[in-house]
């Protein structure tokens, strides 16, 4: 009972914060998979970012990421702003690795922001090609090390896990608003080193299940014409190992925080948390924990007007904030994930 208390006011604490996370396309725990590497090997630095494989022997990943380096290659993925929400973003935190380079040796990250697909043309809003937005480049907080397929997988042979590549932790900062809708972002990295840099997309889900992460839609620009990010595969069923290339979808990790203005705000649900009395269930601007524990009364109530929120409880996957008709913990940590993250 008390260690519940201690996290509401913890989560209380960060709703106030000036600047928090607004959203989530994947960070170190998506890059992850794991202490041990599919071929049992452990990481005695950290975790292991491994390619994946398809445990039946059907298939396996054999790429580490996708290049980035310079402009003539360039990475782009999308996020949404909530309807009646206005972002302010002031930070991006982006991933990347250079072989054999140190864990800090990317040193220019350049960021622009679409309102459109760029698949489909025009320009972007925001953000150039040219001005370096990166403030610190660190190693990613796990110790993440990317690494090929080591699983040997019907006629594929794995590849010995490599501490060649540690994943490096970007972030940059960028003063932007956008409005409710999809948006697109697209980056490129230089570095000190001579591979790359490489930008890892997310690893497959679950681990070993050959399953790549659902509604993955990351492009990638080669001198400029945008197109699927898309990258090989093998087919080792049969007892031989054939290249399937550019069918693996990808999916690139980003997370972007700032502050929310206008419009409405999601979390605030309440004036009051006495039930009965004036304001209670009626929004007042102010992000408390009366918010908080009139959606705990709700939820407990099984209102599934005010506390069905989401089909799943991980941010950037498909049914992230859209109502399902039923109300199971994924709605409970919804709240809690908006709940921190503010106004």
């Amino acid at each position: 009972m008390s260690k519940k208390i201690l996290s509401v006011v913890a989560v209380a604490g960060l709703a106030s914060a000036a600047s928090a996370q607004l959203y989530s396309n994947g960070g170190p725990a998506e890059l992850s998979s794991g202490v041990t590497a599919a071929n049992g090997t452990p990481n005695p630095l950290g975790e292991w970012s491994e390619c994946g494989h398809d445990e039946i022997g059907l298939t396996k990943s054999a790429t580490a990421g996708a290049s980035v380096s310079g402009v003539q290659f360039r990475i782009g993925d999308d996020f949404t702003v909530p309807a009646g929400e206005t972002w302010n973003i002031t930070q991006i935190t982006l991933y990347g690795y250079q072989t054999n380079g140190p864990n800090n040796s990317i040193n220019n990250v350049n960021i622009q922001l679409w309102d459109t697909d760029p698949t489909l043309g025009g320009t972007p809003a925001q953000g150039n090609t040219t001005t370096n937005v990166l403030s610190t480049a660190t190693a990613s907080p796990t110790g993440l090390f990317r690494t090929f397929n080591s699983a040997t997988v019907g006629g594929c042979g794995g590849t010995a896990p490599s501490l060649a590549r540690e994943i490096q932790e970007m972030v940059c900062s960028v003063n932007w608003t956008v409005g409710e809708g999809t948006h697109w972002l697209d980056w490129a990295y230089t570095g000190t080193g001579t591979s790359g840099p490489w930008s890892p997309q997310l690893v497959v889900v679950p681990t070993g299940s050959g399953t790549t992460v659902p509604g993955a839609n990351g492009l990638q620009s080669n001198t400029g014409v945008w197109g699927a990010a898309l990258f090989t595969t093998f087919d080792g069923n049969g007892g031989t190992c054939v290249t399937l290339a550019n069918v693996d979808p990808a999916e690139f990790p980003f997370i972007i925080d700032g502050t929310i203005s206008g419009g409405g705000c999601e979390p605030d649900l309440t004036t009051g948390a006495i039930a009965g009395q004036p304001g209670y269930g009626v929004p007042n601007g102010i992000l408390n924990n009366d918010d908080f524990f009139y959606y705990l009364a709700q939820f407990a109530a099984g209102n599934l007007a005010v506390a069905d929120l989401t089909t799943g409880a991980i941010a950037g996957q498909p049914g992230y904030g859209v109502p399902n008709g039923v109300i199971n913990n994924d709605d409970f940590f919804y709240y809690l994930a908006i709940f921190a993250a503010g106004c």
